[in-house]
């Protein structure tokens, strides 16, 4: 999927060693280089935005239910 794609973007969640359950966003590369193929990956800590979203839903809510 990720070759015919070339790139796919998605979130999961990540366990630390130390137990923490982080949610990351995992942004995959399919890339060409020197006659070889490789996958390249980068995650991201996504838990400030996850954080931020969630507030901003609950105003919503907050919001709708006052008018």
């Amino acid at each position: 999927s990720l070759q015919e794609r070339g790139s796919l973007v998605y979130e999961s969640d990540y366990r630390s060693r130390a137990g923490r359950v982080v949610p990351v966003e995992i942004n995959s590369n399919y890339v060409r280089f020197g006659g070889q193929e490789c996958n390249v990956v980068f995650c991201r800590d996504i838990a400030e935005r996850k954080n931020a979203e969630l507030t901003l839903r609950r105003s919503e809510e907050q919001f709708s239910k006052l008018f």
